[in-house]
């Protein structure tokens, strides 16, 4: 590959004589070789511009933007926002985690000069919900100036990340929960919920989650309605629980894990709902199996209703 052509090499003649290369029907090529990451049954490759495909898709569609990874989650309009392009050709690189069975694409941030942000594409998902952004505000392994495949222990492979002061990180670790014994910020933030009507206001009374006990910690949950951030209530980790629920989608589903039920009250008015769920503390993990949100809807304006 060059930065905007691939070649297709045959060498499958029993006589090496017959051996070639021609250029390939599509005009898409990497932006550097080290955003060219092999997986066990692809290739996948980040062009130039920022986009994101699989070489095996674009040989049987003859489009690379058709067979676009990022296109679906619009990962390659974020890119182009909040990463700084002009260091793609030399910072940026990737890597495949066998563990995660996941590409790892360390990017630079928004006027930032190093790398540290990493975009994890997980390919046993479709290309529509198969991304996450993991980055860090401090010292961690995301701060990544190159990342290799490496043995942690034996039978257990692990990416390899070496900072820009000279120290080698292990991704990945579940051991602390935590970089260099400091907490950082773990946790999602769901898209804005409308139910229903979207010019209707509803009242939204409050959400349930389903989760594992953890310990005698918080989870804190941040509410956004209509776009306004309003409040960030608190739920503890601590307790027993019990298996949730019966049948095909009780323990049939959670097995013989125990659960907890926890709610939160939010008692707002509006047209869409938003909540982020985090923890920013060391050796704090959670587990949510199930978000229940409660509402009512209130109906259309007197204006707008027909």
């Amino acid at each position: 590959m060059s930065k905007n052509h691939t070649y297709v090499i045959d060498d499958t003649d029993m006589n090496p004589a017959s051996w070639g290369y021609e250029e390939a029907q599509w005009l898409g090529g990497v932006g550097s070789w080290r955003l060219l990451i092999r997986t066990p049954n692809d290739i996948v490759s980040v062009t130039a511009d920022g986009d994101i495909y699989s070489v095996s898709a674009v040989q049987q569609y003859g489009d690379y933007k058709i067979a676009s990874l990022a296109r679906p989650s619009f990962i390659d309009r974020w890119i182009r926002l909040n990463t700084n392009m002009a260091n793609l050709s030399t910072l940026f690189h990737g890597v495949y985690d066998p563990e995660l069975r996941a590409i790892k694409i360390f990017v630079t941030r928004t006027g930032t000069s190093v790398v540290d942000t990493c975009l994890v594409y997980f390919i046993d998902r479709p290309p529509n919900e198969a991304w996450v952004i993991h980055n860090s505000s401090g010292l961690s392994g995301y701060r990544a100036s190159a990342a290799c495949l490496g043995i942690k222990s034996s039978g257990l492979q692990t990416i390899l990340t070496g900072d820009y002061t000279g120290w080698l990180w292990f991704l990945e670790d579940t051991s602390t929960y935590s970089d260099n014994v400091l907490g950082y910020y773990s946790g999602f933030q769901l898209p804005p919920i409308y139910f229903e009507n979207i010019k209707s206001k509803k009242r939204f009374d409050g959400i349930t989650l389903i989760t594992k006990p953890e310990g005698d910690w918080n989870l804190n949950i941040k509410t956004i309605i209509d776009d306004i951030y309003r409040e960030i209530d608190t739920i503890n980790l601590a307790g027993a629980g019990s298996v949730y629920g019966t049948g095909t989608f009780g323990a049939a589903v959670y097995g013989s894990t125990n659960y907890l039920q926890k709610s939160a009250n939010t008692r707002r008015v509006g047209k869409r709902i938003q909540y982020e769920l985090f923890n920013n503390n060391a050796g704090q993990d959670f587990f949510i199996s199930k978000i229940l949100i409660a509402y009512k809807n209130l109906g259309l304006p007197v204006s707008e209703e027909t």
